[in-house]
């Protein structure tokens, strides 16, 4: 049979926790936890598997079924949480991947929902994303580059470049640039594609230095 993995995050629960105090985001969970299972059903399972990050199983749906759901609950926490006298706005970002080519294991399944909650907490966040063929070409480029990333600094692959910042009205030469530029292995990668990689991999410091 057919089967979608759910991956859902709600984007602002830390600061729900840093305004409200931990107690508030206590309820706030458990109320985003009755609300999931009255509106979703007994037929789809809910798991939370810890802090805010909850999935979802769907079991012999359609693509457009699975999408459905990810619409309903987008639309089910369209109103505010209340948290004992003061209500809480809620957004949510959510990821989907099904059985397919690219996700055979539960792994896989996980990993790729996952990818897909993470690439549409970046396209502005409160809305799903499939796990695409499109996004597998994403995924693998990234994963290359992680690898690579590691290797870069023991084998000289970065290189410094100096721009010059000049005067306008003297024309004389006020202060510099520096510019990194990457030559890997298997061509020049971008700083705007290497960098957040970097960040969040933690190599940004090693190579800063």
């Amino acid at each position: 049979g057919s089967l979608a993995l759910l991956s859902l995050d709600f984007d602002n629960f830390k600061d729900i926790n840093d305004t409200y105090g931990h107690q508030a985001g206590d309820t706030f969970l458990q109320e985003i936890s009755s609300q999931l299972q009255h509106h979703l059903g007994e037929d789809k399972l809910v798991y939370r598997l810890g802090g805010d990050e909850f999935i979802i199983m769907l079991k012999n749906v359609t693509q457009h079924e699975a999408q459905l759901v990810a619409q309903q609950i987008l639309d089910v926490f369209n109103q505010p949480i209340n948290l004992t006298k003061r209500e809480a706005p809620v957004t949510i970002s959510i990821g989907i991947s099904m059985l397919s080519n690219y996700s055979r294991t539960v792994d896989q399944l996980m990993k790729h929902a996952d990818f897909a909650l993470y690439y549409a907490k970046g396209q502005g966040k409160n809305k799903y994303q499939f796990f695409t063929e499109e996004l597998y070409v994403i995924m693998s480029r990234k994963h290359m580059i992680d690898r690579a990333l590691r290797k870069a600094i023991d084998n000289s692959e970065f290189e410094l470049y100096y721009q010059p910042l000049v005067d306008i009205k003297s024309g004389k030469l006020v202060g510099l640039e520096a510019l990194l530029r990457w030559n890997a292995p298997f061509g020049t990668v971008a700083p705007d594609e290497f960098i957040p990689i970097a960040e969040e991999t933690g190599w940004i410091v090693p190579i800063g230095e």
